[in-house]
């Protein structure tokens, strides 16, 4: 009942005052559309006026004629697909959402070729609404992570959070929710988009959330990481990477840059060929471990290099720029590069709770979960914190480097969603949830076009939302 009357209200409101109708019009759909003329408005109004007082057969009749007289005026097929969904025409229904979608594809298209870095969230908004109401969740979260680059937009939350809360995603819908409620114009007035959503293809209020205070997002501890990447080994008969360097060096810019980075730069370690020795690597992560003090500080580790597994050992290792293959296959390797078992005993002694790796090396998934006989990096840390791994490839897999990326496809892909492509409910943060959807989607597919297969993979888990960087879009 409470919904009915705020939906009466807010129709009644609209057409008392008729501010709000061609505010709201041109907020809306019909934003899309430059030089609208009185004819138009005066029968989106009357089409407008039917559609919010549930008259779905005269709504659907005004905006036909609407399509009539401007076949290219996006706004009128999505309002008609809805009064045809209301009534029942599901198959008229997709055919028009569909028909919207390709003529905002074609703007978005469009302003792309104008305007390289063209801001039209609304485009995007719209969408994904379309590509909600035909149910195809996983094209429109696809949509909306492009749209939340392009800028701000109420209604582009909140169809954001609805395609969420579709996927079963609820942090990231609420998120949303809330954001959109943030911005929403007037406060007393509801946003359009979600009542349209909730009238039709929900019912009720049960994908509503409530909203927390934003600032328990701020972190009180201190962040730290350790960067170490090797493309040339002292040891020639140990393959060169090409752009190990390179992923290391943008990584330590994304992190430490004041637009998009959570880490001050005394606090960043790197490491880079002859000095990520099997020692160095040692003394950094003590003096690391003797810096985060409180639970509250958080360790991000990445590493870009070659890992060995004994075929007949119980460990697994990272190489460093001083190991030693030596006569026979591995004989020296133990002795000479950095243990898994070292590791997890250092970060054992840390007592900052969240730790966080991620590792482009081949095979890189065997490093951290193996067969039974042999210990990976997973089977070490058993130690109550919150430990997260994500490792650039399954254990029977290389990690590829992309000539034309100049980058390992892993870190190309970690580095552009640290620098913001990764914030899916665009909150103005990346978490670590969102960076690693990135990811996994991103590199699994750029793998595939070079004719290959590479699958990320990731182990343990985070309690909390990890932040990691800022998107600098906000």
């Amino acid at each position: 009942m409470i919904r009915i009357i705020r939906l009466t209200w807010v129709f009644f409101f609209m057409i008392g005052l008729q501010w709000p109708f061609s505010t709201c019009a041109e907020k809306d759909l019909g934003k899309l559309i430059l030089g609208h003329s009185d004819e138009l408005l005066a029968e989106y109004r009357t089409a407008m006026g039917f559609y919010w007082s549930d008259d779905y057969e005269s709504a659907g009749l005004s905006f036909q004629r609407i399509i009539e007289s401007y076949p290219k005026y996006t706004s009128a097929y999505v309002y008609l697909a809805d009064c045809q969904k209301a009534l029942g025409k599901t198959e008229a229904a997709f055919e028009n959402y569909e028909k919207a979608y390709l003529l905002l594809k074609e703007k978005s298209d469009l302003k792309k070729a104008i305007v390289s870095d063209a801001k039209e969230p609304e485009i995007y908004s719209d969408m994904v609404y379309c590509l909600n109401a035909m149910g195809r969740y996983d094209n429109a979260k696809k949509i909306a992570m492009f749209g939340s680059l392009s800028g701000e937009s109420a209604d582009l939350y909140i169809n954001m959070a609805y395609t969420f809360f579709k996927l079963g995603q609820f942090d990231i819908a609420q998120s949303n929710f809330c954001k959109s409620r943030d911005i929403t114009t007037p406060r007393e007035l509801e946003n359009l988009t979600y009542l349209r959503l909730t009238k039709l293809f929900e019912d009720g209020l049960q994908w509503g959330f409530s909203c927390p205070d934003e600032s328990a997002k701020e972190r009180k501890g201190t962040n730290y990481a350790l960067i170490i990447a090797i493309g040339n080994y002292r040891d020639p008969r140990i393959n060169p990477l090409r752009y190990a360097e390179r992923d290391a060096r943008q990584l330590y810019k994304v992190l430490t840059d004041s637009r998009t980075g959570m880490f001050d730069r005394r606090n960043v370690t790197i490491l880079l060929n002859r000095d990520a020795t099997e020692k160095n690597i040692k003394f950094k992560f003590d003096d690391i471990v003797s810096k985060a003090e409180r639970k509250e500080d958080l360790l991000f580790v990445f590493y870009a290099g070659h890992g060995f597994t004994y075929p007949s050992g119980t460990d697994t290792y990272w190489l460093t720029y001083d190991t030693v293959v030596g006569d026979q296959e591995g004989n020296r390797i133990k002795s000479t590069a950095f243990s898994n078992l070292t590791l997890a005993t250092k970060i054992s002694s840390i007592k900052a709770n969240t730790v966080i790796f991620f590792v482009d090396a081949c095979f890189s998934s065997g490093m951290v979960n193996r067969p039974r006989a042999i210990r990976g990096l997973e089977s070490y840390l058993g130690s109550g914190k919150d430990i997260l791994i994500i490792t650039s490839s399954q254990a029977n897999q290389k990690s590829i480097e992309s000539p034309r990326l100049k980058n390992g496809v892993f870190s190309y892909f970690l580095i552009k969603g640290l620098s913001g492509q990764a914030d899916a409910d665009s909150d103005g943060l990346v978490s670590v949830e969102e960076l690693w959807l990135f990811i996994n989607s991103n590199v699994s597919q750029y793998a595939r076009q070079m004719g290959a297969e590479q699958n990320p993979r990731r182990s343990g888990s985070s309690r909390d939302s990890v932040y990691l960087s800022k998107n600098p879009n906000y």
